[in-house]
């Protein structure tokens, strides 16, 4: 068609018939950009936005003799035709001026692109081929198309629909991770049709068969146990592949070329009756699959018209090549346990996700080696134990896997490590307080083993704070709290609580709530202060049932008080001062003697008389008989 346009123009003289040519071009190869659609006479009505484009198609309208054409005056919504500008036309087969099938063989009749007016009210729009006697026009039913002109319902976003996999193996093998997104519009609702591109930086894709999706795909369907049918039917290893797979260059090393598919979003039920199973429209669904390289595979989905997209990331790793741990507590009380959080990683650094049908277990850390505290000759020490079959709570976010059943999406499993004891007088079978060795490895002997240390320490005996004596007023403060064993050793791991028992303001939780404990020893609260001045208590308990310790905090709230000074206890005026020494005990008389002061007396109860010190005598042999100041102590001080 476009070389027969060309050929067309090439014998064109006229400047408006070049301009009419290039909208006919416009409107014959824009596709998204003008929203044309094709409509027969006779076939389905025809649904598009005020401002569309629609070809209306008259195959039986063959022939050089031109044909009359118009957009009945009855319609409730306004269009012209896109060749003239008016709502009536000429047109015959073959003319370029108005047909937009030049590109057609002869005999497939006329086309003509209708404008919907931009300001287009919503509703019917009548096209149709009339006989014209008289100035009067004659339409046969069979001779007539209709367009309905609907709201607009351009897309505002692409969202997720489930979270895939974090990670996968580098390898084909295996279920890949499914990616399901949906374009929307305004109200929600997803937009059939759609063309989307999708493009991954790492790894191949293939375009699945979404239309049964009903509800997101879980993270990790390996331990979930109330999944649906539908999201059974979703897990990528039994996606319908109906897309051709590509994959990046150089098995996605860095560098490579990215691998691109186009894509069109799923046709839902969107009923007007009925638009509970929406969900199902709009929608587009991938599987990204290793190829061998490893890196984040960066799969992002891009709707070109809107210019809207959505980016997912996937690592692809490898096989495990190294292990590193962390503690959650560092000190635990005999019978308290904590967790050792073990990561796996690939040469890379990747984290490594273990599951069950990939023969996860090989890569499953175990603990070879676990050694107590020195103790005197003769003796030995009771260990820590460990459990790797306990999972890791972790609020808010779902609990670490314990490592008897693999690493999780980020590669991470959990240990539970426990001193035994603690729920007996007897101390014969409690774990051996100091430090314990624990020696981290995997079943491969090659990978290198990782060491943590855990210090075991006895209940909580006392508790220290670091709470100010006053705050002011509305201010925030934060007052960490540490427990400590009889040794002063910080004890983690314990219960801990606070309540304010008297005054104002309020005083968050530790974290953790009714629930809390101590990490490594130590807790932190926040005190939020009152407007108005007085005081607040807290009562602080650490330890478990029948070990529970506790401590008071009281906080002044207001202006903090004035520093006590370091000699009189009031400010000295003219004249005579009845004071009282704050210095220190035993103090020259002339460390109280400031400018003006003329004299201090003390009444010595023991002689019955007053003793003296004068700044002007103080070199006079005898003429002084107070020699010492006594902290505490009244004097009377005399000043100019």
């Amino acid at each position: 068609m476009k070389k027969n346009l060309i050929s067309a123009i090439a014998g064109w003289k006229s400047a408006a018939l070049l301009a009419l040519v290039a909208m006919l071009a416009t409107v014959a190869f824009s596709g998204v950009l003008t929203s044309t659609q094709t409509a027969d006479a006779q076939a389905t009505p025809a649904s598009a936005p005020p401002g569309s484009t629609v070809i209306v198609s008259w195959p039986g309208q063959t022939g050089t003799t031109a044909a009359h054409f118009r957009i009945s005056p009855d319609s409730a919504g306004s269009a012209t035709f896109a060749a003239n500008g008016a709502t009536t036309i000429q047109c015959a087969e073959g003319n370029a001026l108005c047909d937009a099938n030049l590109d057609a063989t002869t005999g497939t009749g006329v086309q003509l692109a209708v404008k919907i007016d931009e300001d287009s009210p919503l509703g019917q729009i009548f096209v149709q081929l009339a006989t014209r006697s008289a100035g009067q026009y004659e339409v046969a039913d069979a001779n007539e198309h209709t367009i309905t002109v609907i709201a607009a319902n351009p897309p505002v976003s692409i969202k997720a629909l489930n979270s895939p996999a974090a990670a996968i193996t580098k390898d084909s093998t295996g279920d890949g991770a499914m990616i399901v997104v949906q374009i929307v519009n305004a109200r929600g609702v997803g937009i059939n049709g759609a063309p989307i591109q999708i493009t991954t930086t790492r790894g191949g894709l293939s375009i699945a068969d979404a239309v049964a999706y009903v509800a997101p795909v879980d993270d990790d369907p390996q331990t979930d146990t109330d999944e649906t049918v539908a999201e059974v039917a979703l897990r990528p290893a039994n996606a319908v592949v109906t897309g051709t797979l590509c994959q990046t260059l150089t098995a996605g090393a860095p560098g490579s070329a990215a691998c691109s598919l186009q894509a069109t979003t799923a046709a839902g039920a969107d009923t007007t009756t009925d638009r509970s199973d929406d969900v199902t429209g709009g929608i587009v669904a991938v599987v990204l699959k290793g190829n061998g390289g490893t890196g984040t595979a960066e799969v992002v989905f891009r709707h070109l018209a809107s210019g809207l997209s959505h980016t997912a990331t996937v690592i692809l790793h490898g096989d495990a090549a190294s292990i590193s741990t962390s503690l959650d507590q560092g000190t635990i009380a005999v019978g308290g346990s904590t967790f050792i959080v073990v990561t796996v990683s690939d040469a890379d650094g990747n984290p490594v996700v273990g599951n069950a049908t990939v023969g996860v277990r090989s890569n499953n850390p175990r603990v070879p080696a676990v050694s107590g505290p020195e103790v005197p000759a003769g003796s030995s020490a009771i260990p820590v134990v460990f459990d790797p079959t306990v999972s890791r709570p972790n609020p808010p976010l779902p609990n670490t896997p314990a490592c008897g059943t693999g690493t999780n999406t980020a590669g991470q499993c959990a240990i539970q490590v426990s001193a035994p004891g603690g729920d007996t007088p007897s101390p014969a079978d409690d774990a051996t307080r100091g430090t314990h060795t624990i020696i981290v490895g995997t079943t491969n002997v090659l990978i290198p083993t990782s060491t943590v240390e855990v210090q075991v320490g006895g209940a909580p005996a006392s508790i220290e704070h670091d709470a100010p004596a006053s705050v002011e007023s509305l201010s925030s403060t934060k007052i960490t709290v540490t427990v400590t064993d009889d040794e002063g050793v910080r004890v983690g791991a314990v219960p801990i609580s606070v309540a304010q028992v008297e005054g104002s303001g309020k005083a968050d939780e530790f974290r953790g709530g009714a629930d809390a404990m101590t990490s490594d020893g130590r807790a932190t609260f926040t005190f939020l202060a009152p407007l108005s001045a007085g005081e607040a208590v807290f009562l602080v308990r650490a330890g478990k049932p029948g070990q529970v310790i506790q401590e008071t905090i009281t906080i002044a709230i207001g202006d903090a008080p004035a520093a006590e000074s370091d000699t009189w206890n009031n400010d000295l005026v003219s004249g005579q001062n009845l004071v009282v020494w704050n210095g220190e005990d035993g103090a020259d008389p002339s460390d109280g003697a400031a400018d003006g002061v003329t004299a201090i007396w003390s009444y010595n109860t023991g002689s019955g008389s007053w003793d003296g010190y004068f700044p002007s005598a103080a070199d006079v042999p005898g003429g002084n008989t107070l020699t010492s100041l006594s902290n505490g102590q009244a004097y009377v001080v005399i000043v100019e």
